[in-house]
């Protein structure tokens, strides 16, 4: 569990220092595409390496995100704040790169409940 945490938070450093130079370097725009590439790239590992005690090391369906539904839900939870934080944080002036980045945080929070979901079907299956 520390290492997950360590991971995360490092993850999120990482997404962040990655934004903020692109989109002080280039723009906005280019921040927000910084964060749509890392980000999914953080995404990805994490999904991908995080496993829960017990299950097996072979590699997981492209649709299994996490190893238990409730936590795909947290998860999705936070993206959909996260969505919601874009669309307001502009004060009615709608920006491109809000606009990105509020999409890609919607896609990530279906690709979680996504996940919950099939995995609370197979759960009810058993």
């Amino acid at each position: 569990m520390p290492t997950k945490a360590a991971v995360l938070i490092v993850s999120i450093i990482v997404v962040f220092f990655a934004t903020f130079l692109a989109s002080t370097v280039w723009g906005l725009l280019a921040g927000a595409v910084a964060i749509v590439l890392v980000g999914t790239a953080a995404v990805v590992v994490c999904a991908r390496n995080f496993r829960v005690e017990g299950e097996s090391d072979a590699p997981r369906p492209w649709w299994k995100l996490t190893g238990q539904p409730l936590a795909g839900y947290f998860v999705g939870l936070i993206a959909v704040l996260q969505a919601g934080s874009q669309a307001i944080s502009g004060a009615g002036i709608a920006e491109p790169s809000q606009l990105i980045v509020g999409i890609w945080y919607l896609l990530v929070a279906a690709a979680f409940f996504h996940s919950s979901w099939r995995l609370r079907s197979i759960a009810a299956a058993d």
